[in-house]
């Protein structure tokens, strides 16, 4: 009840004093990962995945950003990862040198792994987050920003060909913590084109309500501990 209250006075933020028919500016970006992702102590693999990014900015001050994250690893165990992600947010504090804004995000991931070309599981999940972007202008050319998320709501879905007959997907799950923070640099390399460098972490830990420990080869199941970090770099452009 708390969360679906915060997500209400959010939205009502976002969308009070403001026009939907104002004026928009398009921007377009690409991002290059170059991740590790570790879940639980059984799969520790570096990931290339590759981000595909769209949005719309308008003179209200509201802005709608879509992206698009892919990327595999294949060795003995084959690992895919997808992720598209939908965000929402409102300037509270915009001007040459600095911004703030606040809004929310949907998203969606999956996660599927293979060995020895057999399928062995994948994690799907849906969420909404609490987001938050930063920028400071250090110099003319230069500038930092950072950008966080903060699950409110989510689900999890976990299936297997191997879980027991009667079990075809895992769904009871409470999160624990979901949250990701990228921070970096923006370097001007002309009026309406910037290379971005950075690094993104983020965290997922949920448990399962129903199964203590639950195992499909090496893996636990019944609490998973997902984290993926590395540094990226990428451009985008506006016009």
């Amino acid at each position: 009840m708390k969360r679906a209250t915060l997500i209400i006075t959010i939205l009502i933020l976002l969308l009070n004093t403001t026009t939907i028919l104002a004026a928009p500016g398009f921007e377009m970006g690409f991002n290059r990962l170059q991740s590790k992702y570790q879940l639980n102590d059984s799969f520790s693999e570096r990931m290339v995945l590759k981000e595909l990014i769209g949005g719309v900015n308008l003179d209200s001050g509201l802005s709608l950003q879509a992206s698009y994250t892919f990327g595999d690893y294949d060795n003995y165990l084959d690992a895919n990862l997808k992720e598209v992600n939908l965000k929402l947010t409102k300037d509270f504090l915009f001007s040459p040198e600095k911004k703030l804004a606040l809004g929310i995000a949907g998203n969606y991931s999956n996660f599927t792994t293979s060995i020895f070309s057999q399928k062995l599981f994948n994690i799907e999940s849906q969420g909404l987050d609490l987001v938050v972007d930063l920028e400071k202008r250090l110099t003319e050319r230069i500038g930092l920003f950072a950008n966080g998320g903060y699950n409110l709501a989510g689900r999890y879905q976990i299936d297997s060909p191997l879980l027991n007959n009667n079990l075809e997907q895992l769904t009871n799950y409470e999160i624990n913590s979901d949250y990701y923070l990228q921070t970096g640099f923006k370097f001007k390399l002309a009026p309406q084109l910037k290379f971005r460098f950075g690094y993104k972490i983020s965290r997922e830990n949920i448990k399962n309500k129903d199964f203590n420990n639950l195992k499909i080869d090496a893996y636990n199941l019944s609490e998973v501990n997902i984290l993926k970090q590395g540094i990226f770099f990428g451009a985008e452009t506006k016009f």
